[in-house]
């Protein structure tokens, strides 16, 4: 294995580890969610890694494990973490000029199937507002949400819920 295919991997890796931890520092609340970051996308990040110079083997690896973002109650904006994730995401999607991404909002089962669906939307528009600032076209881009209606965990406590409320990132075939 390369040594940029083993960093990719462990990139991607880290990412998953990162996402699922639901950060709570610089996350904001719904009323504070409507600025955005701006973001260089040239370049290499800090920890040195450069996606506009990866392999296109390299970026089918990436693209199989694309993160999961998950939320904090009641909220939509992203964080420093989730931005530095999603700026690989767009740098790979970039060089894939192809593939097509849905960004799919979910939400934990706490209030009613309208507020949910809108809360999911938020979380799916926040995701592909932020990779279109990054460069990513938004006719390569699809945002909906499903609200309340596909968990991924079951219980009725903070671990479930915390699970829930995500936007997934999937390649569309």
């Amino acid at each position: 294995m390369t040594k940029k295919v083993f960093q990719l991997l462990t990139l991607a890796v880290v990412m998953g580890l990162t996402v699922t931890g639901c950060a709570k520092k610089n996350a904001t609340s719904v009323s504070e969610a409507g600025d955005k970051a701006s973001t260089s996308t040239s370049g290499a990040d800090e920890d040195g890694f450069d996606a506009t110079n990866i392999t296109d083997e390299e970026a089918k690896a990436i693209l199989a494990s694309l993160p999961t973002v998950y939320f904090d109650f009641d909220q939509y904006a992203l964080n420093t973490t989730q931005r530095k994730q999603l700026k690989t995401v767009a740098e790979v999607l970039k060089k894939n000029s192809t593939v097509r991404v849905s960004i799919q909002g979910h939400c934990d089962e706490r209030g009613s199937t309208e507020y949910n669906l809108a809360l999911g939307d938020r979380r799916a528009q926040s995701v592909l507002e932020y990779l279109e600032d990054l460069g990513v076209s938004q006719q390569r881009l699809e945002g909906v949400s499903f609200g309340e209606e596909r968990p991924v965990a079951t219980g009725d406590d903070e671990s479930a819920w915390a699970r829930n409320r995500r936007a997934e990132l999937v390649v569309v075939r």
